[in-house]
């Protein structure tokens, strides 16, 4: 059976799956300059889709053109670019604030001890997570993200050792950052700085309401109706994009085409953030243990994931590149397991 065919065979499994509507991936083996996409039921080649937290690869790249620009660097505290009314009091520990100390590079990898926004629960209500998948539609501002943020207990002091814990809040204050060091949207940086840079077709960042372009997620049987939230999540989730287009950007995120070989070189530090991943400055590592035989033989691979099913990953030792989407929150490690049994067939 060629690769194609056990590709094939691997996403007719997972897509007679319950829940699973349908789903795409586009692999590309630079050895054998081969690509494969293949689709399933309600997801087609040019579908648009929401790629939810794989956004963070977008908003990580932008932030790397500024250090390599000279605007900020890794160590420079955020502090320095914030107003006082955002930063005080977000990492207070023990009655002391630790919110000065909090950098760049604490915020890229998730290591400034800031909680999650969107998870934490909120005095016994559902969390904004929980609200969603339940299909009721909330529209909040990066204002309401700081101020959720700053209601909840945060995990460590900035900078701890050996210590991350996932966290959209770092990402929403990056995208304010980038719009307050470019005097431009986070819309617009990513039209000017990605988007027309790699001539991506049907990659946007979801902003209006109205826009039905993308496929609805879906959380098991459920189509979610959640535009206002869509719409809310900006640079921690709210780009939408298609099977082509992604595999385009992930490809030159990890060959260096949107900063220099050398800033790609330094993102290579990794922390736990939630079995098997880890999180390096700004993606993630998806890295199974030696101990589980059956996938002994699959290697790392580099990029990151969503919630809404889908994921954009590099495998440094095969030389592939992986993306595509299941449009669907429930087990959000489906997409992982498809990817797992795709790179065992190459």
């Amino acid at each position: 059976m060629n690769k194609k065919d056990k590709i094939e065979k691997t996403l007719d499994k997972f897509s007679s799956k319950k829940y699973i509507k349908g789903l795409g991936f586009n692999i590309y083996d630079s050895k054998s300059n081969e690509s494969i996409l293949q689709t399933k039921g309600n997801i087609k080649k040019d579908s648009q889709f929401f790629i939810a937290s794989t956004t963070k690869l977008f908003t990580s790249a932008i932030i790397i053109q500024l250090i390599e620009e000279g605007s900020i660097a890794y160590s420079t505290k955020i502090v320095d670019i914030l107003d006082s009314t955002t930063i005080h009091g977000l990492n207070v520990l023990n009655n002391k604030d630790y919110s000065n100390e909090i950098t760049i590079k604490h915020l890229l990898a998730h290591t400034s001890g800031l909680p999650n926004y969107f998870s934490e629960h909120r005095y016994f209500a559902k969390s904004l997570e929980q609200q969603l998948i339940s299909n009721i539609d909330t529209k909040y501002t990066f204002e309401d993200t700081i101020k959720w943020s700053k209601k909840f207990k945060p995990k460590f002091i900035p900078g701890a050792p050996n210590k991350a814990y996932y966290s959209d809040t770092n990402y929403q204050l990056l995208g304010r950052i980038i719009e307050l060091l470019s005097g431009k949207s986070f819309e617009q940086n990513i039209n000017f700085r990605i988007i027309s840079k790699l001539g991506l077709k049907n990659t946007y960042l979801y902003s209006n309401v109205e826009d039905s372009r993308p496929i609805k997620l879906n959380y098991k049987e459920m189509p979610l109706d959640i535009p206002k939230a869509m719409s809310s999540f900006g640079p921690d989730g709210g780009v939408v994009s298609s099977l082509d287009d992604l595999m385009v950007f992930i490809k030159a995120f990890f060959k260096a085409r949107l900063f220099s070989k050398q800033g790609l070189n330094k993102l290579y530090e990794y922390n736990k953030i939630f079995f098997p991943l880890e999180y390096g400055i700004g993606h993630m590592r998806f890295k199974l243990p030696k101990y589980m035989t059956a996938f002994r033989n699959v290697p790392e691979s580099l990029g990151h994931s969503g919630l809404s099913g889908a994921l954009a990953y590099y495998c440094p030792e095969k030389e592939v590149y992986i993306v595509g989407t299941v449009n669907q929150i429930y087990k959000p490690r489906t997409p992982y397991d498809i990817m797992t049994r795709i790179l065992m067939s190459l």
